[in-house]
């Protein structure tokens, strides 16, 4: 589903033109040689409801987690994830739409947010109109018309 993807693309450029100094962000599974700090997006729900003929409104449930900087003992550092908790939240909320890379235009619907163990995250609801396909018909070339009388 092409919408799916374009809301998995607005998310990670927002992350990306608000956290420049955090390249990684996995979307599928944390890989090997996992680092810190480092992004993960997970899609949660999709549901979309039929608004007329033409078109349904889709909407799509992502959840951030941000995975903080770890001291030598492995412990991460909270002054960190406040800070940057707090520019995912505002990064998130200045606008109430989400433009993709694509055009798509997605509207921020709610946020949600919190600590988990030693990560922040946030629930991202997103909502976008989309148009269905019309049918395409063979279109006539020309019409006779018999005279009768």
């Amino acid at each position: 589903m092409p919408m799916l993807r374009s809301s998995l693309d607005a998310i990670r450029a927002k992350l990306r033109a608000t956290f420049p100094h955090i390249p990684r962000i996995d979307v599928n599974y944390a890989p090997s040689g996992f680092q810190e700090p480092s992004f993960y997006v997970q899609w949660l729900e999709y549901d979309a409801d039929s608004l007329n003929v033409s078109g349904y409104q889709a909407q799509f449930a992502w959840e951030i987690v941000y995975f903080p900087p770890t001291d030598e003992a492995g412990d991460p550092d909270l002054f960190d994830l406040l800070e940057t908790a707090g520019r995912m939240l505002a990064a998130f909320m200045a606008s109430p739409v989400l433009t993709a890379p694509d055009g798509s235009v997605f509207e921020i619907v709610e946020v949600q947010g919190g600590r988990r163990d030693d990560e922040a995250y946030l629930r991202i609801e997103l909502s976008a109109d989309v148009e269905r396909e019309r049918p395409q018909y063979e279109r006539m070339n020309s019409v006779r018309f018999d005279d009768v009388v």
